[in-house]
């Protein structure tokens, strides 16, 4: 994704503002220009600051689950990172669970509390009615999720047996919780990275059996979205896929060297830079007009495949 493509992604008219900001480093006789562009809100309690996840004033999630080892990324105290046990470099690793759905659910509004209430666990049961009944689905809440939302997904997923893992994470900040779905990638073989309140379809299912069949290592559903119209394609953060065939690819470090969680998009720009480019893909997208013309990523086109799904989603 090149600076311009990345400057269209952020840019929301009367909301943000975007920040180009350029460093260069002296190598020898030459100079390396890296280019970051970030996007900055006006957030309320003057948190409007970037930070490193970890750092304490701005509660962002650094992976602090219940099975978590602490350690020190450096010398200084002050920084310390909570990481999931399977992403811990060990001489021998924990088994991978086979298939996994993985969901990030916070509610920082009415609307959100009274629409989660009932989509999330519906599409928690379409889990198994869709994709099968071996398909095991990660959930990564904050407080701000009300226990009877927590029951109904519960009693939802033990009455078509789909097994839950929970995942207690701290307070989601702005948008960082989009983020924490992807910690299931290091615990898991096949994982779905899914809006909460999005139910499974039968092009999901038809996507499961040609993805798992096939050589590529990740999936992008390119589906009718309020950012499709764009010249370029967003690879949606609640609409990706993985397999972690060799398990080289760390996922909870890589989001550790990602230090922009919290602004509206930034899940999507992670995987984009961070993960897209170090496997082939597939591209599964829907016949629309307006989807066919943004459907190819600029310099990802030797590994892409694109394939047509064979309906619409709903």
């Amino acid at each position: 994704m090149d600076l311009a493509q990345i400057s269209r992604h952020l840019h929301r008219p009367n909301k943000y503002l975007c920040v180009a900001c350029v460093v260069l480093v002296g190598l020898a006789t030459n100079s390396l220009a890296i280019v970051l562009v970030l996007r900055r809100h006006s957030f309320p309690n003057n948190e409007s600051t970037l930070h490193t996840p970890g750092t304490p004033s701005t509660g962002f999630p650094t992976a602090q689950l219940h099975e978590g080892v602490s350690f020190t990324k450096n010398k200084s105290t002050s920084h310390t990172l909570n990481f999931p046990i399977a992403a811990v470099p060990t001489k021998k690793l924990p088994p991978l669970i086979r298939k996994c759905v993985s969901i990030s659910v916070f509610t920082d509004n009415e609307a959100h509390k009274k629409k989660y209430a009932e989509k999330v666990p519906q599409m928690v049961g379409s889990v198994s009615k869709i994709l099968g009944g071996d398909w095991e689905v990660f959930v990564f809440f904050d407080d701000s999720v009300a226990k009877t939302l927590r029951d109904d997904i519960a009693q939802q997923a033990n009455s078509l047996g789909t097994i839950l893992h929970w995942r207690k994470m701290p307070p989601n900040n702005w948008r960082s919780g989009t983020f924490w779905r992807y910690y299931a990638f290091d615990e898991c073989f096949l994982t779905i990275f899914r809006d909460c309140e999005w139910e499974f379809h039968e092009n999901d299912r038809w996507i499961m059996k040609n993805f798992s069949s096939m050589p590529q290592e990740f999936a992008v559903i390119h589906h009718a979205h309020e950012r499709s119209w764009k010249d370029h394609r967003p690879v949606l953060g609640g609409a990706y896929v993985m397999k972690n065939v060799d398990r080289k690819i760390n996922m909870t470090q890589l989001m550790h060297d990602w230090p922009w969680w919290h602004y509206y998009g930034s899940d999507e720009i992670f995987l984009a830079n961070m993960v897209h480019p170090k496997r082939q893909s597939i591209i599964y997208y829907e016949p629309r007009p307006h989807i066919v013309k943004s459907i190819k990523l600029s310099g990802m086109s030797k590994l892409e495949t694109y394939v047509k799904l064979p309906s619409f989603y709903l």
